[in-house]
């Protein structure tokens, strides 16, 4: 990857968003958040905030618009590009950071291109200016431009990230049990196999149980199944996964993803469980 050139944001809309003192002032008003995503799922399972689901950033900014809701926390750069072209730039914008709220963006090349990448880096900062224009111009909300991001307290993201985040000295902040796992030589193999299945976990299964199994919808809630299933949870969560459940719409994977992905779906998902 390259330097990175550029962070994107979540991002609140609404009156004195800019004045925001802290993350928690959200739940004084209704928030507008998009179906399916960080927000509505982060704010379902906080306790305190009150949200309304719009299918996209145009209904959401038209509520807020109309005094329907008191602020929208929406993908800073789609909405920031409606806010500029069909509302004028009328609502103030606010960053949000932390887990699952942020990145910064670069580009990927392959390893042995080491010059390119070089190439590229220099090219960037050389460019700094223009792309921060062509943000502006495009309505973009850039983190670092105005007030600070907030930062959601109690983000439940932050834990997990500390979770899946490799281990140097430290011990592994979860213990994989060996039952779903064939033997590993050391705490840095536990650590990948894990974040190997979170990542399979978001790549396959998330648009229906959202990211990292956090779905704020119960039945959709695969945090849940160590309390549903006891003992029974792995071989259960592998019928499912394998052979799917067609009269609830779950579909049938085994054709579609690996044995060893799925292996490490099931040791992603045993970290994540809730205890009861």
């Amino acid at each position: 990857m390259t330097k990175p050139f550029i962070t994107l944001n979540y991002t609140v809309f609404g009156k004195g968003s800019q004045g925001l003192a802290s993350f928690e002032q959200l739940k004084e008003k209704p928030v507008a958040v998009l179906f399916n995503t960080t927000p509505q799922v982060l704010l379902a399972v906080a306790p305190g905030y009150k949200t309304v689901t719009f299918r996209n950033s145009a209904d959401a900014l038209a509520a807020l618009d109309k005094g329907e809701v008191g602020y929208a926390l929406l993908w800073g750069p789609e909405a920031g590009y409606v806010n500029r072209t069909k509302f004028n730039g009328k609502f103030e914008m606010r960053s949000v950071g932390g887990t699952g709220l942020e990145w910064t963006v670069g580009i990927a090349v392959r390893k042995e291109s080491r010059e390119l990448r070089e190439k590229l880096d220099k090219a960037l900062a050389e460019r700094k200016t223009d792309v921060n224009q062509l943000a502006e111009r495009y309505g973009f909300p850039i983190a670092g431009g105005g007030a600070q991001p907030l930062r959601m307290e109690n983000n439940p993201f932050d834990e997990q990230r500390k979770i899946f985040s490799k281990p140097t000295s430290a011990a592994p902040a979860t213990v994989v049990p060996a039952a779903l796992i064939h033997p590993v030589a050391n705490t840095q193999e536990k650590a990948d196999i894990i974040d190997a299945g979170r990542r399979a976990f978001n790549i396959h299964c998330s648009h229906c149980h959202a990211a990292n199994a956090m779905s704020f919808e119960p039945s959709r809630d695969l945090r849940r199944l160590a309390s549903r299933y006891g003992a029974k949870m792995r071989d259960s969560a592998l019928a499912t996964i394998k052979d799917g459940r067609p009269d609830k719409g779950m579909p049938t994977w085994k054709d579609v993803i690996s044995d060893e992905e799925i292996q490490h779906i099931l040791v992603f998902l045993q970290t994540v469980q809730r205890t009861p």
